[in-house]
Order: C-alpha cells, then sequence, then structure tokens
C-alpha cells in the first residue's frame, strides 16, 4: 500500500482555474488567520476552503457544504475519526444546509446513518467496534507525543520510549497494548511530531513509570483520551 494525499493546496489551485472570478478564502494551519480577521474574510470570500478548522464556521450567508473525498478521513490514526466525521456532517444536515459528499465508497456503513440520520443504530455500532478493539470507555487510553523542530530528535525519543515501554511490559507481564508512529508524520507550528499509543485498563499505574520522562522532557508531553 502506499499512501497518498491531495493537498489542500492543490485543491485550491485547482478551484482558482475553474472559478477564476471567485474570491477564494483558505482556512488550514499554513493559512491560519486571526479571529478578528476571520469574520471580515468570510463576508468578502465567495468560496471557503477548509480542513478541519473551518468545519464549524457558522455564517448566515452558508449556502452550500461539499466534503470531499470522504474515504480520506480514515485515514488519520484517531479512534474517535468516525465520530468526529458523523457529528460535522450532522451538524451541517441539521440546519438545512444542502450537504454533498463526494466518495468512490457509496456503499460505506457510515454513509447510511448520517443520511439516514440513524443515530441509535449509529451509537450501537460506534460501541460494537470500541469494545472490540480496546477503546475507551472499555479501556484507557493515552497518547505520548514527541515532538521537536529537528525529526531525528523525535524519531530518537519515540523509539527510546518505545523500547522501555517493551522492557516493562516483559519484566512486569502487564496487559498492555501499545504502538508507536514510524512512517506517520504530524507537523504543526514549524515542528515535527509523532506519538505512542498506549491502551490499558489501569492507566493511572503505567503513568507512574513515564512521570520522569514527561515532567522533565520538554518535547514529551501526554494527552489523555
Amino acid at each position: 500500500m502506499i499512501f497518498s494525499w491531495v493537498g489542500i493546496q492543490k485543491i485550491e489551485e485547482i478551484l482558482v482555474r475553474h472559478f477564476p472570478w471567485k474570491s477564494i478564502l483558505r482556512v488550514d494551519s499554513d493559512a491560519l488567520i486571526h479571529d478578528s480577521q476571520l469574520l471580515s474574510s468570510i463576508d468578502s470570500s465567495d468560496i471557503i476552503l477548509g480542513t478541519t478548522l473551518a468545519t464549524s464556521l457558522i455564517h448566515k450567508d452558508i449556502q452550500l457544504v461539499a466534503s470531499l473525498l470522504f474515504e480520506s478521513e480514515f485515514s488519520i490514526p484517531e479512534y474517535t475519526i468516525e465520530e468526529d466525521v458523523y457529528i460535522r456532517a450532522n451538524f451541517y444536515i441539521r440546519q438545512g444546509i444542502p450537504f454533498f459528499i463526494q466518495t468512490f465508497i457509496p456503499s460505506h456503513p457510515l454513509l447510511d446513518m448520517i443520511l439516514n440520520g440513524n443515530y441509535k443504530e449509529y451509537m450501537k455500532y460506534l460501541m460494537n467496534e470500541r469494545k472490540s478493539f480496546w477503546y475507551p470507555p472499555f479501556w484507557k487510553l493515552l497518547y505520548i507525543w514527541v515532538k521537536d523542530s529537528k525529526k531525528e530528535k523525535v524519531q530518537d525519543i519515540i523509539y527510546k520510549l518505545a523500547n522501555k515501554l517493551d522492557i516493562l511490559q516483559t519484566e512486569h507481564n502487564f496487559s498492555l497494548f501499545f504502538s508507536y508512529d514510524k512512517d506517520i508524520w504530524d507537523r504543526y507550528m514549524d515542528e515535527w511530531r509523532q506519538k505512542i499509543v498506549i491502551k490499558w485498563p489501569d492507566a493511572e499505574k503505567m503513568l507512574t513509570f513515564f512521570h520522569s520522562e514527561i515532567i522533565k522532557n520538554r518535547n514529551v508531553f501526554l494527552e489523555r483520551k
């Protein structure tokens, strides 16, 4: 399998080519607009192109919303991604705004639940999935993030933390699941980031072994899910 992606800048280029007479506003981490400027920029724009940063925008003049390449959402390594997609789509549908979904997998069960507003069936589906794969609320989930401006430093810290986890699991016979990013990179505010995902029934006990690494190292921070 080969990871591929269509960047938002490329989509912006296509929109400019097809709608040269329209004013286009791009809202993402690279073209982040200060809150004081955002409203006036929306007022003067015909098309708003955004990542998830733009999905919560509410404006009286929004007449249509389109979600591009629905299945690309699921490449995001986040266990709540299906729930996030459902909530975002349902928000626009409830507003009565025409909502279009572009996809190559129209038979996906989540699409049926979104289009039919079948919330109870969706929750049942979600809980069964989380129980099968040891996700909250059945197991505790923690992310140990490592960030730095240098990729090599992030990778070095990640490998050392993962190695310590492996040793702890062997020595103490823990009922523990963990995995860590190797080829998946996140870039935010000029810093490279990777994470270790930990699932364990007793998360507080596990944290005692990582107290010094998390508290003392400014490159490491904890996210409880």
